[in-house]
């Protein structure tokens, strides 16, 4: 459970033509006392998205006589009307009980919407801005996906930044785009059409997820493994996903699926992780296929015909990452293009049997395989069953094969 630190009062400050006002209705130091705080506050005459205004928060914490300012963005703090919640995480030296705590915020002008729909990471220094590699920010969804995808889908979120789509957990579901199709018992994932036998069964399941994740928006490119590593690769500064790292060694470590990834070690994710202080790693299979149908139930998370304005297929090569068609939830690439390693390891039974979203499965006395989900590479013919969003498969942890490649998630904790 949650621990008071104070209640406090409210904050008034003008935005453009509106008069916005935020409460502080509590502030809570996460119990065991740790240094995780929950902040609720409650806006009134905050942005207008669909008026296009946008604002952010600001708050101003005075904790055992030493004052800390908080953008709102960096925790991911909606300036919308109504009631929030946001976290802020402070110094590791607040992990001690009754803190003496006060808190006042305002509302100020911004350029973007705020809110929490999307993680940005910022891969190197940029001067002209001042932000630095390792900072990680939030912003919210424009007035409707499109607005975001059309913000998104530009160079410096392949290149120089990396940017992650919020699924929020299914209790959660009225903040996605196209809430009103998700009426079924969980996010779907499986088609017992297709996949009821095999060693890749992967029969329809429902799962109604207890936490939100992030998952990165597009796989990752050439261009981000440049600035993060590991080292050695040379990666060219492209936007396509060809296995600039190869093999899963490369990405998380020779770990297993149930292994952490540590600290200081020269892949991938351990690299990103000690940029950012934050656990990221690769997606289960779940999170995977939650993310790429987000919500359909059909063949392609499209439809239930072969449409190619979707899928990069009989190719020669990988091509630049966002130039398809996107799903309902803005995520592009999701079938064809590369064909995408999760966290699980060999394939083997029934993915409706998993145990959880966010627990991998793994066999210690299998192969040391890794399972890969997401329909089909460059190279595969459109009307092979490949690019079928419940399609699964196993490729060896060293496999050097072009047509690997990966994106990685954060779960909210």
């Amino acid at each position: 459970m949650n621990k008071l630190l104070i209640m406090i009062g409210a904050a008034a400050v003008a935005v453009g033509a509106y008069a916005s006002s935020v409460t502080i209705d509590s502030v809570l130091q996460r119990w065991p006392w740790n240094n995780k705080v929950d902040i609720a506050y409650t806006v009134t005459g905050g942005q207008n998205i669909s008026g296009g205004v946008f604002a952010r928060m600001e708050f101003i914490a005075t904790i055992n006589g030493t004052t800390y300012t908080i953008d709102g963005n960096t925790i991911g703090a909606s300036a919308s009307d109504g009631s929030h919640v946001a976290t802020w995480t402070a110094p590791a030296d607040m992990r001690v009980k009754s803190l003496s705590c006060s808190m006042t915020a305002k509302v100020i002008s911004a350029d973007v919407p705020s809110g929490n729909d999307y993680m940005i990471v910022q891969l190197e220094d940029d001067a002209t801005t001042g932000a630095k590699k390792g900072d990680v920010t939030y912003e919210g969804l424009y007035v409707d996906q499109a607005g975001s995808n059309a913000r998104y889908n530009t160079d410096a979120y392949k290149k120089t930044k990396l940017v992650l789509r919020r699924i929020p957990r299914w209790s959660q579901r009225s903040k996605l785009p196209n809430a009103s199709v998700l009426t079924g018992t969980g996010y779907p994932t499986g088609d017992t059409d297709n996949f009821s036998s095999g060693n890749s069964r992967n029969t329809r399941a429902w799962w109604q997820t207890d936490k939100d994740y992030y998952i990165c928006i597009f796989p990752i490119t050439q261009a981000q493994v440049r600035r993060i590593g590991p080292s050695g690769l040379n990666a060219p500064d492209t936007m396509v996903p060809r296995a600039f790292f190869i093999r899963k060694t490369r990405v998380r470590g020779d770990l297993t699926p149930l292994e952490m990834v540590p600290s200081e070690q020269d892949t991938f994710i351990s690299l990103l992780n000690d940029a950012t202080g934050l656990y990221f790693d690769l997606p289960t299979e779940v999170m995977f296929e939650i993310a790429l149908r987000a919500g359909a139930t059909t063949k392609y998370y499209w439809g239930a015909d072969m449409d190619t304005d979707y899928v990069v297929c009989n190719a020669e090569s990988t091509a630049a990452v966002g130039t398809k068609k996107p799903n309902d939830w803005g995520l592009y690439d999701m079938q064809g293009n590369v064909f995408e390693q999760v966290l699980d390891g060999q394939v083997a039974g029934d993915m409706a049997d998993n145990t959880d979203a966010f627990t991998p499965t793994y066999d210690a006395t299998a192969a040391a395989r890794v399972r890969v989900c997401g329909g089909g590479g460059y190279n595969d013919d459109s009307a092979d069953e490949k690019f079928y969003a419940s399609r699964r498969g196993s490729v060896g942890v060293s496999e050097n094969a072009s047509w690997l490649g990966c994106r990685v998630a954060y779960i909210v904790k």
